[in-house]
């Protein structure tokens, strides 16, 4: 039977795990004006309201002007902080997987990535020449908790509750969870670039272009909040969560007595080694092989 609202929640959640690594990835145009060289840009306020407008904001984004130092190591850094984020959130995700929901570690991966996103869109109203360095160590924090809290427990989690659902729900007509889990992160690199030229395209304003690109960022992760509330309180899903549940129950249950039936099983097969057993060599058919392939071996 197909779930069109199922398969949607976990394609949007699945987009939301990778959606804040691919969104600071891609804000290349408000990261470079943010961290251009402001020593030699002198003169009134008019005048620079004026380049702005004009498109010359970014003019070392262009070769125009060396890059400055900032500017270079923008991505290195980034790289290297979300992947130690994101390590450090499987861990804690795989530690906790037993002792806390799965609800509950995905919202905690929404509510960390709304955290993240709420003052690096606060920091497009600032300005921040004045200390680049402090706002360039801001942004590598930021980034570095929202890949925490997306991939490190979002992704994981979505993944997780994904595995519950049986395989027997794909069909001709539909598609499993899992392989919707696969694509949603899958598009979500090419959503955020497509953001990333929409942006770009209806503003030539460095400042205004990085306010809409991480405002639609933190519109779609509230929208990803809503989706697995919706998938999670869906009749279909609370009876494949339910069936789960009960499932590891029983396998509780009968620990007991798995544990007897390996014990009863290891002295069974004590009195079996025990018997003799045929201990034909184990090039016995060598021979005949050889003789098959080479007749003249037998003559």
């Amino acid at each position: 039977m197909f779930h069109g609202r199922t398969v949607l929640a976990f394609t949007v959640v699945a987009m939301t795990s990778l959606l804040p690594y691919n969104l600071f990835m891609n804000a290349h145009e408000y990261f470079y004006y943010k961290l251009r060289n402001v020593t030699d840009m002198k003169g009134t306020e008019e005048d620079l309201y004026s380049a702005v407008t004009r498109g010359y904001w970014n003019r070392s984004r262009y070769g125009s002007e060396p890059t400055t130092e900032l500017q270079r190591t923008y991505e290195g850094w980034f790289t290297v902080t979300s992947g130690v984020a994101c390590i450090l959130g499987s861990l804690l995700n795989t530690v906790a997987t037993n002792k806390l929901s799965n609800g509950f570690r995905v919202l905690t991966g929404h509510a960390i990535v709304i955290l993240s996103l709420m003052p690096t869109l606060f920091y497009t109203f600032i300005d921040t020449d004045e200390d680049q360095s402090h706002f360039f160590w801001l942004s590598m924090f930021f980034s570095s908790i929202s890949s925490f809290g997306s991939m490190g427990l979002i992704g994981a989690g979505i993944t997780g509750l994904a595995a519950t659902f049986p395989e027997s729900y794909s069909n001709p007509t539909s598609v499993v969870q899992m392989q919707m889990v696969m694509i949603g992160q899958a598009v979500a690199g090419i959503c955020t670039s497509l953001l990333s030229i929409v942006c770009q395209a209806a503003t030539a304003n460095a400042i205004l272009n990085g306010r809409i690109y991480f405002a639609i960022a933190f519109i779609w992760t509230v929208f990803s909040i809503l989706c697995y509330f919706c998938l999670v309180r869906s009749s279909y899903a609370k009876e494949i969560i339910e069936r789960a549940d009960d499932h590891d129950r029983l396998l509780d249950n009968h620990e007991d007595d798995r544990e007897e039936v390996d014990y009863a099983d290891e002295n069974d097969q004590a009195v079996i080694s025990l018997t003799p057993m045929d201990s034909s060599p184990l090039f016995d058919g060598w021979g005949e092989i050889m003789e098959q392939i080479y007749p003249d071996i037998k003559a």
